[in-house]
């Protein structure tokens, strides 16, 4: 299996290479098929190491999904203290953060952070500013350290109660649309 870098290394040495030859030339010789081959390959590189990258990612989410950080449905229901159906409505209404792998509309597992009072009370402003289509990346705001906000995550502000501090910066971050699906 390659490495990522490789891809890379190849893009770099076909521009290293382009720049020097438009430098020895002070024009830009080339051969239109030679130019094409590279291309070619460097889109496959390209295309190999977003293969790659995909494959790491969603493996990543399998282990979360795995973790016993999340919470299965009923379990869920239990630590809030309704019903499965009624925790199904909640989930459909945005209120929950529920996580599962890209395509699937079954087998939602739920952070068992987010059952804690304060970020419970503020977690659908958090969905509700990303899309509920979004959930993959609400996890990754709320748990990874954010730029925003000198390097802290979101979730651990919330615990300090600093949650003005999050709503302020809570449209930059969610109109980045980096991250999963």
């Amino acid at each position: 299996m390659r490495k990522p870098v490789k891809a890379v290394e190849n893009f770099q040495t076909l521009v290293d290479g382009r720049q020097a030859e438009a430098g020895a030339s002070g024009v830009r010789g080339h051969d239109v098929e030679t130019d094409n081959v590279a291309i070619d390959q460097n889109d496959l590189d390209l295309e190999i190491l977003e293969s790659e990258l995909l494959a790491r990612g969603r493996k990543e989410q399998r282990l979360l999904l795995e973790s016993a950080e999340m919470l299965s449905l009923h379990q869920a229901a239990a630590v809030v203290g309704v019903s499965a159906r009624t925790f199904c409505r909640m989930r459909t209404a945005g209120r929950l953060l529920a996580l599962a792998l890209p395509g699937r509309k079954r087998g939602f597992r739920y952070p068992a952070w987010q059952f804690e009072p304060i970020i419970f009370n503020v977690l659908p402003d958090i969905i509700r500013a990303f899309g509920s289509n979004r959930m993959w990346q609400v996890y990754d705001f709320m748990t990874y350290p954010e730029p925003f906000l000198g390097g802290r995550a979101p979730l651990n502000e919330l615990r300090v109660g600093r949650w003005a501090t999050v709503r302020r910066i809570l449209p930059a971050a969610a109109g980045l649309g980096q991250g999963a699906n």
